[in-house]
């Protein structure tokens, strides 16, 4: 089979198969996890440092942090009643010795 040789663009298809990777990839992982409130950054986009990607929420986290605040608050008061307890004997003593 003969043709006649003609000038043209040289058109070249080469079917291939790849996969596209990012250069980087960081994954995040929460100590304490939650329920996601809301997304800032979506898949894909570039996040600069200390940008916030997502809000979470744990309400058992919330309410442990509030026992331990009412615990504290109660240590504090009795550490306090104690204080006042001693000024009050000392104060019976001085006035026994008086």
């Amino acid at each position: 089979m003969f043709s006649q040789v003609v000038q043209a663009e040289f058109i070249e298809y080469l079917p291939l198969r790849g996969i596209v990777e990012p250069e980087d990839t960081i994954f995040i992982d929460a100590i304490d996890g939650g329920r996601v409130e809301e997304i800032y950054i979506q898949e894909g986009e570039i996040v600069e440092k200390g940008q916030a990607i997502l809000n979470l929420s744990n309400t058992n986290l919330q309410l442990n942090v509030l026992a331990r605040e009412a615990e504290v608050s109660e240590q504090i008061n009795n550490m306090r009643n104690t204080r006042l307890a001693l000024e009050q004997n000392q104060l019976k003593l001085k006035r026994d010795v008086i």
